[in-house]
């Protein structure tokens, strides 16, 4: 089972809900803020790609959609860069969903090829949240950091 915890803002509230989902099989059991408020599936023909029976999960099924595929769109990202820039990444790791570490070979100069990510990073990006990059050189403390949207 495979287990996801997020918060997100609902309509117009101030205060973030708490998300927890745990997914099973094509089932994605769902709780907010510690309630349970029912499942939902995978629906290629819904416009939101989800879909549920229940009730109380409907009101926020938009959102948690929309959380979802920005969340996608930003691991897909991780590996695109490493698809594009392997000679000069060893790896990448996501310490939270807004921050994505990215670890360069020991012999790259990092300004420079933090630079040219960041030159060309939106050709990929493919989501609205906001993402922080953290760039680093194999074996040194030293980074560059940036911020897309």
């Amino acid at each position: 089972m495979i287990t996801l915890n997020f918060e997100m803002y609902h309509c117009s509230t101030t205060q973030p809900v708490k998300v927890h989902i745990n997914i099973d099989d094509e089932f994605w059991f769902t709780s907010i803020d510690g309630n349970f408020k029912g499942s939902f599936v995978v629906d290629k023909n819904d416009p939101i790609g989800y879909s549920t029976e229940d009730a109380e999960l409907k009101e926020y099924l938009e959102g948690i959609g929309m959380y979802l595929r920005d969340n996608d769109a930003k691991h897909h990202l991780a590996d695109l860069l490493m698809k594009k820039y392997g000679d000069n990444l060893k790896a990448f790791q996501f310490t939270n969903n807004d921050i994505l570490e990215l670890v360069a070979d020991e012999d790259t100069d990092i300004e420079e090829f933090g630079a040219c990510i960041k030159d060309h990073i939106y050709d990929d990006v493919a989501f609205e949240s906001k993402l922080s990059v953290v760039l680093s050189k194999e074996g040194d403390d030293y980074t560059v950091d940036f911020d897309i949207n």
